[in-house]
């Protein structure tokens, strides 16, 4: 029919170790999280983020040392389910770091399930934790609306996925060593020597991996936006996510470090989830930048 455009309805799907704003969420209703799955040494299962909070796990850390997995296999089936029966024609993945959780590779082997002729799904490969994932899903997703182009979508998102860092810097190494992150000895040197690691992701596996080390609390903030500086160098900043482990004060104070740099760019400030505080433990601190 002459004028007549097919416009496609396309779904963003996700795990939950986003960092994104509830109320954002629920805006972006082609948005589907897929929880990720947190155990308990008691027994006890969780879904991040439905059946419980960062705020949770802090309290329950050293009581019931919890453990974390990729989504369980059902959820990944439900949520492609939830998807398809919706209406929608096309599915855009974008998950947590390959190089740090098997969640990615367990997304595109389910969707070697679903897909079909009228049901096209594509799996980004990222290189993030948090807001690194986060800002991409809500962009796809706005442009997925006023578009309904599959093709655009999927190149903003890898355009997005390409010009990002992201560091923090953690209050103690006691959760980096049981997760197996660092050694212990070099784990009870630092504590004792109240020395701070500045994490990063590493762009070439998607790895976690040590990039600095500072002594004192304050001092740490400091060094993540010293490291951003060194990284980016004189490349404009588009967006600046901060995220914190239960600490609203240290965040607030290194998002005033960040504008007062970069007074262009846009902050916000977001908690992290329940899965990734488990790794990091409470005070965590740092953020996410896109460049533009």
């Amino acid at each position: 029919m002459r004028g007549y455009k097919l416009v496609n309805k396309i779904a963003i799907i996700t795990d939950s170790t986003t960092d994104i704003y509830q109320e954002d969420l629920q805006k972006n209703e082609n948005i589907f999280v897929v929880p990720m799955h947190i155990t308990y040494n008691d027994g006890r299962e969780f879904r991040d983020g439905v059946d419980i909070t960062s705020s949770q796990i802090i309290k329950d850390l050293d009581e019931f040392r919890p453990k974390t997995a990729s989504p369980l296999g059902e959820n990944f089936v439900k949520t492609f389910k939830e998807i398809k029966e919706a209406g929608y024609t096309h599915v855009v993945g974008v998950f947590l770091s390959e190089g740090i959780s098997g969640t990615y590779a367990s997304a595109i082997e389910f969707a070697k399930l679903f897909e079909e002729d009228n049901f096209k799904i594509q799996i980004l490969p990222t290189k993030g934790v948090s807001m690194i994932i986060g800002h991409p899903a809500l962009e796809m997703a706005k442009t997925a609306r006023e578009t309904g182009d599959f093709v655009q979508t999927v190149s903003l998102g890898k355009q997005l996925l390409q010009r990002t860092c992201v560091y923090f810097a953690v209050e103690s190494l006691k959760y980096l060593i049981l997760g197996g992150r660092i050694s212990k000895v070099e784990g009870t040197i630092a504590e004792m020597l109240d020395i701070k690691p500045i994490v990063g992701v590493n762009p070439e596996d998607g790895t976690l991996s040590s990039v600095g080390k500072v002594r004192g609390r304050k001092r740490s903030i400091k060094k993540v936006l010293e490291t951003f500086k060194d990284e980016i160098g004189t490349q404009e900043v588009d967006k600046i996510f901060v995220v914190h482990g239960e600490r609203m004060e240290d965040a607030e104070y290194l998002q005033e470090l960040f504008q007062q740099e970069y007074p262009n760019a846009g902050t916000e400030i977001h908690s992290l989830s329940a899965l990734l505080t488990v790794h990091t433990g409470p005070g965590t601190i740092g953020a996410a930048i896109f460049l533009k």
